[in-house]
């Protein structure tokens, strides 16, 4: 059985409808405080998602629930945790009276026993907390600021409570821009040329990032800047910042992106290639059906601002763009994307070697970044009323284009529909049979009302930003092993 803990993972890693959907599944203690307060947890995220459908009826029920279930928590063991998240969720469910009383009661707990609470940061928050929805809104700030300096890098729980407060003073009609001084740290994705002149530009990262100090560090690492730029962070990382994670994302599998983008510029960039990849928290190897190179790093880049986008998002944080590039050099079209979306980048220029070493040219195969949709279950004549051209295939029906907006626009033509769409993000021209059998496997076990897909199309939504919701909800079995289920909303 999934235990109580996963599920609260799952909740915070931005997949509430999944950790709900486990819950639901399995027979809980309802007489235990930790069940319930989850219960609480998870009934609040759909209540929220409830809102941002505009189904406000369903939310303020969700909310209600969300209530009553932290309150029979605190009931069971005095617990002020359970009883400011019940205050909460009484104000939100219209209960504003009821919310005071519990937010009294709450105070009353923390003031008459100094230990009471799970820790020194949950103490104090909830006491902000409380504070905040009795009024006291100065007060609240100063707790709040108090909380966050006990356990400077407990990131989760800063954004659970930054996000808690959001949506009180919002209920209150009250401005929350001073919240901003007290998120957690940014998350970076980085790039830049390959073919250095010299390091002179490494002084330059290392004060751009000893400047914002980043949490979360995001790219791919072929010699020059990329590597510059990871050796840059993990030196920050080891005298400031232990809990900073970096994530590397390469557009071909290990051995072979050291045989193309590492090893014509020397053993030395192996040796530190070797040496980063060892230290990274997480490492991601595309291009396992041999994809033209310069499609391949394009995906890969765009993968890793989605992986960056969302690592914020959960996190109540920013997102930000570090390249180096060679002077007077356009940006990359995906990081143009990312200034053309207002996101922040920050281009720091050095000299580039002439040459074309390392860098892959557009072999004009006619391939391209797309997005393929499978569609199964639509009414011929549901078919026919579509603005879009769908392709018949094998009891089914699928779409292709390389507009990521157009496709979630034709895809929610049907999301309301008892249809199931799956959907791959991928390199292609007209595309393959296996393409296609892999969009139709992930829609075969998907639920309607809504995009199924695999991991490359979340991160590729995360980065167009247009959809209500992405999160994982299972997975699925593949010649590479088990891989990531994801539901767009």
């Amino acid at each position: 059985m999934t235990t109580l803990l996963q599920i609260l993972s799952l909740a915070r890693s931005g997949s509430p409808a999944r950790a709900w959907d486990l819950f639901a599944q399995s027979s809980w203690d309802e007489a235990d405080p930790k069940t319930l307060t989850l219960k609480g947890r998870l009934l609040k995220d759909r209540a929220k998602a409830a809102q941002r459908s505009h189904q406000a009826a369903e939310a303020m029920q969700f909310y209600q629930q969300a209530a009553n279930a932290y309150e029979q928590a605190a009931n069971i063991k005095a617990d002020s945790y359970p009883l400011v998240n019940a205050a909460s969720l009484a104000l939100l469910g219209g209960k504003p009276q009821r919310a005071n009383i519990l937010a009294s009661q709450a105070i009353a707990l923390i003031q008459n026993n100094p230990d009471e609470g799970e820790n020194a940061y949950w103490r104090c928050a909830t006491h902000a907390e409380a504070l905040l929805l009795m009024g006291d809104e100065i007060k609240a700030r100063a707790f709040l600021a108090e909380a966050i300096a006990k356990l400077p890098n407990a990131w989760e729980d800063h954004a659970a409570t930054i996000g808690q407060f959001e949506i009180i003073l919002a209920e209150q009609g009250k401005n929350y821009a001073w919240l901003e001084r007290h998120r957690p740290p940014c998350s970076v994705h980085y790039s830049g040329i390959i073919r250095l002149k010299n390091d002179a530009i490494a002084s330059d990262i290392d004060s751009y990032i000893k400047n914002i100090k980043p949490s979360f560090f995001c790219g791919s690492l072929a010699a020059g800047s990329d590597i510059l730029c990871a050796q840059s962070f993990l030196r920050f990382r080891e005298i400031h910042n232990p809990l900073a994670e970096l994530h590397i994302i390469l557009p071909f599998p290990i051995d072979e992106f050291c045989q193309l983008s590492i090893a014509p510029f020397g053993e030395n960039w192996v040796k530190d290639f070797h040496s980063i990849i060892a230290q990274a928290d997480n490492v991601v190897e595309m291009g396992l059906d041999n994809p033209p190179h310069h499609l391949a790093v394009a995906m890969a880049d765009k993968i890793a601002m989605g992986h960056v986008l969302r690592n914020a998002r959960n996190l109540r944080s920013s997102a930000k763009a570090l390249t180096i590039k060679s002077k007077g050099e356009k940006l990359r079209p995906e990081l143009a994307a990312w200034q053309n979306k207002e996101y922040d980048i920050t281009p720091l220029e050095t000299a580039r070697l002439d040459g074309d070493m390392g860098e892959f040219s557009n072999d004009g195969d006619g391939k391209k970044l797309q997005i393929l949709l499978w569609l199964d279950g639509a009414s011929p004549n549901r078919l026919k009323m579509a603005d879009s051209a769908w392709n018949a295939h094998d009891e089914g029906h699928y779409w292709v284009g390389d507009d990521i907006e157009l496709a979630y626009q034709i895809a929610q033509n049907f999301m309301n529909e008892a249809c199931k769409i799956g959907c791959i993000f991928d390199i292609m021209n007209i595309p393959t049979a296996d393409m296609i059998g892999r969009a139709k496997a992930i829609a075969s076990i998907s639920k309607p009302h809504g995009i199924s897909c695999d991991y490359n199309s979340a991160m590729a939504f995360e980065f167009a930003n247009i959809a209500q919701s992405i999160e994982e909800f299972g997975a699925l079995k593949t010649l590479w092993g088990m891989q990531s289920l994801w539901r767009i909303l």
